[in-house]
C-alpha cells in the first residue's frame, strides 16, 4: 500500500505534503498543514461528545439527565437532581453507614468467664458494651473474684519468695512468718506444706523459748526460684 505524498487540511483545505523526516504514521494522523492559524483553530473546535447509556436515578427509577456532564462525572451522579430524591439518597447512605458501623461495633462476642457467645442487650448502649467482658452478671462477679484470687495470690507468693531469700538459714516461727507474709493461718499453713514438699523451707526439731515449732528456708541448697 502506497503512502500518499499530498493530503488537505482540514480547517483551510489547502493541501499540504508529508515534511523530511517525518513519519508515515504521523503524515497520516496529522489533519491540518500545520500552520499557526489552522493548528489553533484545530485546536479550539469543540469536540464530539462521547455518547454514553443513561443511568435510572437510585430513588425514583427515572433516567439521570446528562445535563452535559462528561462520562466520569455522570457515572458518579446517583439521582435525577429533584431535591426530595437527592434528600432520600442522603438519608440511606447516613442510614446504611451508621448500621454498617453499628453491626462491626456490637458483633457477637465470647465471654471470658464461661466462654458461652453474647451479644448487646436491649437499650444497651454501645460504649459500654465494647467494654462488657462476660455475657451476665453471674460471671462478671465470677470473673472479677478470680482476678482478685489470682492478684492475692501472685503478690503473696512474691511476699513468700522474698521472705526466704531475706531469712534463708534463719530460724522462722510461724507466727514470724504469717507477720512478714500477712495472711491467714489457713493459708499460710497450706503454704507451709507446698513449700516443705518441695523441699524450700524444712521444719527443724528443735523448739524456741516458747516451745513453738521453728521452720527455716534452704533456698540456697537449690536452683533459684523465679
Amino acid at each position: 500500500m502506497t503512502t500518499p505524498t499530498v493530503r488537505h487540511c482540514q480547517v483551510c483545505g489547502e493541501p499540504f505534503e508529508r515534511r523530511k523526516g517525518e513519519r508515515r504514521n504521523n503524515f497520516l494522523a496529522r489533519k491540518t498543514c500545520m500552520r499557526r492559524e489552522c493548528w489553533l483553530a484545530l485546536l479550539r473546535r469543540p469536540k464530539p461528545p462521547v455518547p454514553y447509556p443513561s443511568r435510572p436515578c437510585t430513588v425514583c427509577g427515572e433516567p439521570i439527565p446528562k445535563r452535559g456532564l462528561a462520562r466520569s462525572q455522570y457515572e458518579r451522579v446517583k439521582t435525577c437532581g429533584r431535591p426530595e430524591c437527592a434528600a432520600e439518597s442522603r438519608s440511606r447512605t447516613s442510614r446504611a453507614t451508621k448500621a454498617r458501623i453499628r453491626a462491626e461495633l456490637v458483633a457477637p462476642k465470647e465471654c471470658e468467664f464461661c466462654g458461652d457467645t453474647f451479644t448487646i442487650r436491649d437499650g444497651e448502649r454501645v460504649d459500654l458494651y465494647r467494654r462488657r467482658k462476660t455475657c451476665s452478671d453471674y460471671c462478671a462477679c465470677k470473673l472479677s473474684g478470680a482476678n482478685r484470687s489470682k492478684a492475692t495470690f501472685d503478690s503473696t507468693r512474691r511476699r513468700a519468695l522474698r521472705l526466704l531469700r531475706e531469712y534463708d538459714g534463719i530460724p522462722l516461727t510461724f507466727a514470724d512468718m504469717k507477720e512478714e507474709l500477712r495472711v491467714g493461718d489457713d493459708s499460710l499453713r497450706a503454704g507451709l506444706r507446698v513449700l516443705t514438699g518441695l523441699g524450700l523451707v524444712e521444719e527443724l526439731a528443735e523448739r524456741d523459748e516458747q516451745g513453738r515449732k521453728l521452720y527455716r528456708a534452704v533456698v540456697a541448697e537449690h536452683a533459684r526460684v523465679a
